[in-house]
């Protein structure tokens, strides 16, 4: 299966609104693939805006397991330990675009300081993170990390490898570029 952006008007928008859960719901189908021996991947970023290193990273992520959940960080997340501005597109938004990706098995919204409790319910086999957050200490990685702790689901942190920029970075790219 590949895992790059179909065109909207190619999908129903039913197909990809359906990949968009809330946590219970998501607890209530980890259990039953857990029944089933299926390997749950778990990642969570901005996706602000997606671009083609998130793409690489999702499609990654597939790789290590039999259903992938993306977790899209809420605006209700930000707090006065991140230097981020906040994020260009809603929650709503991210969330669908994030679903239309065909990789993607299923979509959740979750706040940063709620991660241990979303990994205590689905209990995800793997946390997959991007290359940015390998030997960096920032308040998001170590919330992250200590999310994973806290759930004490047995998740294993692996890293993807893929270098994934910030919409910070990739304003100023822009911006960088745009420049006379």
């Amino acid at each position: 299966m590949g895992c790059h952006p179909r065109p909207i008007s190619m999908m129903e928008p039913e197909l990809f609104r359906e990949k968009i859960k809330n946590a219970a719901d998501l607890a209530s189908l980890a259990e039953g693939w857990r029944k089933e021996g299926k390997k749950i991947v778990f990642t969570a970023d901005w996706f602000d805006p997606l671009h083609v290193s998130h793409i690489r990273h999702l499609e990654k992520s597939r790789t290590l397991g039999d259903v992938l959940i993306a977790g899209i960080f809420s605006e209700n997340a930000l707090s006065d330990k991140t230097a981020e501005p906040p994020p260009l597109i809603d929650e709503d938004g991210r969330s669908m675009i994030v679903a239309a990706v065909e990789c993607v098995d299923f979509v959740v919204t979750v706040a940063i300081s709620k991660l241990d409790i979303l990994f205590s319910s689905l209990k995800p086999d793997i946390y997959a993170t991007g290359q940015r957050n390998k030997g960096t200490v920032n308040n998001e990685t170590l919330e992250e990390l200590a999310a994973i702790k806290a759930a004490s689901c047995g998740s294993n942190l692996i890293y993807t490898n893929v270098e994934i920029l910030t919409h910070r970075e990739l304003a100023g790219m822009i911006a960088s570029r745009m420049r006379p």
